[in-house]
């Protein structure tokens, strides 16, 4: 097969994604402002047909609290970054479980603010009519997106980097990037062909030829140079250029090792740690306490469930290594039998059930309930409520010997959730914790307020679709 021919069908194959909702796509915001009003009147409606006549302004603000507390879950649940309606199972799933969590919300919240009752009573009126509402307006704004044209990219590179940039995109839940092909040299291709268009100085008659949006510089062949003067005339044009890092980190959600300049992690290490880390080195110790006396009831219940199922402590104490490599007892209501790693020793998490477990461990593990009592720890300042998960000393000493900038991990505490526990898991080995690896450094890099929040949100989907238990 020659070059030509199986970029062809390597091109038909990478630019065949479909689905969800795109990051660049027009009517995003008018959407969200469009489910927003429509969750604000159908609360309206239904306080109104519970109590007619006293149509006012605590019912308007009601409503708004309603419907904020449905917007949030639809995030969490992934629900705008996954906007159409399909005919597959897990959205409506989502779906589903966003309505019920945001429900069930509002229902613990009538129980325990009096002026709030009545958001209780307004719900069983309010479901049917917003469901049907949302589902309808989702069809509608799938007819307007038809005509969006997607992010048409075109890669400046034929090595190992523009391959992956190619099976990222390939690989991708979005709807809003289409490969159109690769400049470099086709030499480079013979191992994993990719679509080729040409060498790199063909890059003004490509663009004038193909409707190119964005183009991605990948270049990491030893004689591969940037055109700069090319760019320059595709930026002229109005055509984004990027670096193909970038574009990585931006599609995946996660930084790549391999290729990583360890300058462009320590800089961005070094800036987090005197911004939003330091803000919640402060804050989070208080909010910790808080939550812990909120959670008391349940904390009890818990409590007494594994005493009376198995012999043993309660609550297990297991040594982690936290931030800057310094060791702490971290908490957690015990799942397993006593003495389940006496003859063991530590080992991976595995993939099916975990035969030291007991039955209410179990399901504490399934809620990720049995993380609860690390609130302690985070009222100590040993960790904290989003970050890396602390891992035990024994596997740090291994994947430190195996794992480049593995101790990157440290510079941050470790948290209760975490973006690569939302997105990738548990890890059962040397690969895994690479691969999860990439995602914690994309937290460390990017952390923030707003993204905190974002996890926070993703872990609430992760926990009520019993994703992610082990």
């Amino acid at each position: 097969m020659s070059a030509t021919s199986g970029a062809e069908s390597a091109s038909l194959a990478l630019s065949s994604t479909s689905g969800p909702l795109p990051a660049s796509f027009p009517f995003r915001t008018q959407a969200a402002v469009a489910e927003s009003s429509i969750l604000v009147v159908a609360f309206a409606l239904a306080f109104a047909s519970h109590s007619p006549g006293r149509f006012s302004a605590p019912i308007l603000a009601r409503s708004l609290a309603g419907a904020a507390a449905f917007q949030l879950c639809f995030y969490g649940y992934r629900l705008y970054r996954d906007y159409f309606v399909r005919r597959d199972l897990d959205f409506w799933l989502r779906l589903l479980a966003a309505f019920a969590t945001a429900s069930l919300a509002l229902l613990l919240l009538a129980q325990r603010v009096p002026d709030a009752a009545s958001l209780g009573l307004a719900l069983p009126r309010f479901l049917p009519l917003a469901f049907a509402s949302i589902v309808a307006t989702r069809i509608a704004v799938a007819s307007l997106a038809q005509a969006h044209e997607p992010d048409r990219v075109l890669i400046l590179g034929s090595g190992p980097r523009a391959r992956e940039i190619a099976e990222a995109v390939a690989r991708a839940p979005r709807g809003d990037v289409e490969l159109l092909g690769v400049l470099g040299r086709a030499d480079a291709l013979e191992s994993a062909p990719l679509p080729w268009l040409g060498s790199l100085d063909e890059l003004p008659a490509i663009v004038r030829q193909r409707p190119v949006s964005r183009v991605v510089v990948a270049l990491d062949e030893r004689r591969g140079v940037a055109p700069v003067d090319l760019l320059l005339e595709c930026l002229q044009s109005g055509i984004k250029v990027e670096d193909g890092t970038c574009f990585l980190e931006r599609l995946t959600g996660r930084i790549v090792v391999r290729g990583l300049r360890p300058s462009e992690l320590l800089s961005a290490i070094g800036e987090n740690g005197s911004s939003w880390q330091c803000w919640k080195d402060a804050l989070e110790p208080a909010a910790a306490w808080v939550l812990l006396v909120l959670h008391s009831p349940l904390l009890l219940l818990i409590a007494g469930l594994v005493r009376l199922e198995s012999p043993g402590p309660v609550v297990y104490a297991q040594e982690r290594v936290g931030r800057w490599g310094r060791r702490f007892r971290m908490l957690k209501f015990r799942t397993m039998r006593l003495d389940a790693e006496a003859e063991t020793g530590p080992v991976w998490v595995s993939d099916g059930p975990d035969p030291r477990a007991t039955r209410i461990g179990r399901v504490l593990r399934r809620l990720h309930l049995d993380e609860l009592p690390q609130l302690l720890n985070v009222a100590r300042g040993e960790m904290s409520i989003v970050g890396p998960r602390p891992e035990r000393p024994h596997f740090v000493e291994l994947l430190t010997r195996e794992v480049p900038y593995y101790q990157c991990r440290h510079s941050v505490k470790p948290g209760i959730t975490g973006w690569a526990q939302v997105r990738y898991g548990y890890a059962s080995s040397v690969a895994e914790a690479v691969e999860k690896l990439q995602f914690d450094l994309y937290y460390i890099r990017r952390s923030s307020l707003r993204f905190d929040l974002r996890v926070l949100l993703n872990t609430v989907r992760v926990v009520a679709l019993g994703q992610g238990a082990r």
